[in-house]
């Protein structure tokens, strides 16, 4: 069969669809059979497939449900765990000219943190129904049935619609192009979670300009375990495949953290060629422990855009990921560092896809400044920090001062600020909030835009991510980034911590901020360092006091800064977001209530913790309990 043409232009400018219900019809007449998405349950068990002809008659089959309860423009919730009938529910509501709002699941295991955020978006944006599968609804009862007005919202359960049901919709409603495709609510790394409203030219443009950068085709094979309410695992995972047309195959991000492993043997079954996170996940790759026969059986040749972003790159990461699984045929080329977020629909920045990783050297402290045209930094301290490339010609991101609205000399630290068609219309019933964040002006410049809230800086083409403006500390005068901190202390004992499970935060005091790091151990240690001194601990394991003399002395000699307290925490408990963000806000929120677990803690002197005192001293404890 012939395919469609496919725009291939990267300024976004000549996009031959209005919308994303165009994409999917033109999917479904020009590739019926192309098996577009398959999922894997339990990350490597049965698969779920599905072509583009059937999601395109599934979507008009719950359309058409959907019509009946909900009139266009009103907003319906996709509450679905990870899988295809997720995929079928938000194309459904395209069809319906309804408002797409994704949100996680409620976690039993987690329901004290999960419940309240789904509640609050469900208040916050006037859900009218809720889509859903019918074990997921019956386990979201068991949780929802104390609030009444949410219970008795009409709840369809997707998969068992039956044939019965009209398949097209008596009158499919036109796109309209004033109203958000969905709402795409923040993570909440950095505050109460916010509902961007996406449009379809928003999510148009940016699908160009991920084809292009990628350099897409129908020849590319996808792998995603990206969670799908997040934007990366949304339009990176899940709508980019479609636009581009070729078949991507998906797992749960749950599944993925019980056995990363799994993704990297799903990469070398299907052959991928496209397929990333986070930093976190190839941190945890880089250091677990695998057999030589799991080694033997992963061949990651075929794999040529390893993108990797929502949270800084470190460059020793993607060292220690590619020497490792060099053998396997990864290739460090592949890495593909960019910068994104939901409020720019996702892509920002990204380099060219045979473009190895730019690294530039600069000074560790937090004004850096380029000194020559190599970007070497005229300090004695430095390190290695990666590039997220650069933006395409439809697109501008200056380095800003937050505090003059001027923009930044080259090399120097400010607030990104976008501007283009993929920034995106504006926060679901936040006017104020949306005016302030969404229509900054720049002086000298017209039009407006948006404040992204991170800080970076630029050389020559190429912008280097330092970190969130709302997660800066600023101690004695100097500015310090948490995550700076963080990878200096991830590279202590790294037999006895997790990778990835640290968190970095500052308390206000009377005389000067104090910083606060808690970090996670593995669990084999727990007990080890609970029973530090007694005759049944390894002799060659050190103890809780020298590893908080560690980490004081690393932070001390490489940032100046002196901390404060230090708590060592079971697995699993520094808060994240399902993109695998660090939550330090919700991290310093729990610590302060002293309901952060810990199996010992260190603080230098007393500090009222959560209305007592704690003084310098290591916490009695079972198993593990709260601070």
């Amino acid at each position: 069969m012939t395919q469609c043409p496919m725009n291939n232009a990267d300024d976004g400018t000549a996009v031959e669809f209005a919308n994303y219900v165009e994409v999917l019809r033109h999917r479904a007449r020009c590739n019926p059979d192309l098996q577009i998405y398959t999922f894997l349950e339990h990350g490597d068990g049965a698969e779920r497939t599905i072509t583009c002809a059937e999601l395109d008659e599934r979507a008009h089959r719950t359309a058409a449900a959907l019509s009946e309860r909900v009139s266009p423009g009103e907003r319906v919730l996709l509450l679905y765990p990870p899988g295809i009938d997720y995929i079928v529910g938000l194309f459904s509501c395209m069809y319906a000219g309804v408002i797409a709002v994704p949100a996680y699941p409620i976690e039993p295991a987690q329901v004290e943190r999960t419940l309240p955020r789904l509640l609050g978006i469900i208040n916050d944006c006037h859900a009218r129904a809720i889509l859903t599968t019918a074990a997921a609804r019956e386990q979201a009862m068991r949780f929802l049935s104390g609030s009444r007005s949410i219970a008795q919202l009409p709840w369809i359960a997707t998969d068992e619609l039956g044939d019965s049901v009209t398949s097209r919709p008596v009158s499919a409603p036109t796109p309209d192009n004033t109203l958000p495709v969905y709402l795409q609510y923040t993570s909440g790394s950095t505050g109460a979670p916010k509902g961007v409203m996406v449009s379809h030219q928003n999510l148009l443009h940016n699908s160009v300009l991920i084809k292009s950068r990628f350099e897409h085709s129908a020849a590319s094979r996808g792998v995603i375990w990206l969670p799908p309410y997040h934007d990366m695992g949304l339009i990176g995972g899940i709508l980019q495949p479609l636009y581009a047309g070729f078949p991507v195959v998906l797992m749960s991000h749950i599944d993925f953290l019980k056995h990363p492993l799994r993704w990297l043997r799903t990469i070398s079954r299907f052959r991928a060629t496209t397929s990333g996170g986070p930093n976190f996940a190839y941190e945890m790759l880089a250091s677990m422990r695998i057999t030589d026969a799991d080694f033997e059986k992963l061949d990651l040749s075929s794999w040529d855009v390893a993108f990797t972003g929502a949270e800084p790159v470190r460059a020793k990461t993607l060292r220690a990921f590619a020497q490792r699984f060099a053998p396997c045929g990864f290739r460090s080329e592949a890495f593909y560092p960019c910068y994104g977020l939901a409020e720019h629909t996702l892509f920002v920045t990204g380099g060219e896809k045979s473009r190895a990783p730019v690294l530039a050297t600069i000074g560790s402290g937090a004004d850096y400044t380029a000194a020559d045209g190599n970007g070497e930094a005229m300090r004695d301290e430095t390190k290695t920090v990666v590039g997220c490339g650069h933006t395409a010609d439809s697109s501008r991101l200056l380095v800003v001062d937050p505090q003059t609205c001027e923009p930044c000399a080259d090399g120097q630290v400010g607030e990104l600020w976008a501007q283009g068609p993929s920034v995106a219309m504006g926060y679901w019933g936040k006017r104020r909030l949306s005016q302030q964040t969404f229509r900054a002006r720049l002086k000298g410049s017209t039009g407006s835009f948006l404040r992204t809230g991170d800080y970076g800086y630029r050389i020559g083409a190429e912008f280097f991510i330092t970190g969130r403006l709302k997660d800066m500390m600023v101690i004695r005068g100097a500015n310090h980034y948490p995550q700076d901190i963080e990878a200096t202390i991830e590279e202590i004992d790294t037999d006895i911590f997790r990778p990835g499970g640290c968190a970095v935060f500052a308390l206000e005091a009377s005389v000067a901020p104090r910083v606060v790091v808690v970090r996670e151990v593995r669990a084999r240690y727990i007990k080890l360092i609970a029973q530090q001194g007694d005759e049944g601990a390894l002799m060659s394991s050190p103890s809780a006091d020298e590893i908080f003399g560690r980490l004081r002395r690393a932070v001390s000699q490489r940032h100046g800064i002196a901390v404060s307290d230090i708590v060592l925490a079971p697995p699993a408990t520094v808060p994240k977001t399902t993109s695998g963000k660090t939550q330090r806000h919700l991290c310093r929120s729990l610590f302060v209530e002293g309901s952060l677990l810990t199996v010992t803690r260190w603080s230098a002197d007393e500090l009222a913790v959560g209305g007592r005192a704690v003084k310098n001293e290591s916490v009695e404890i079972g198993e593990c309990s709260p601070v």
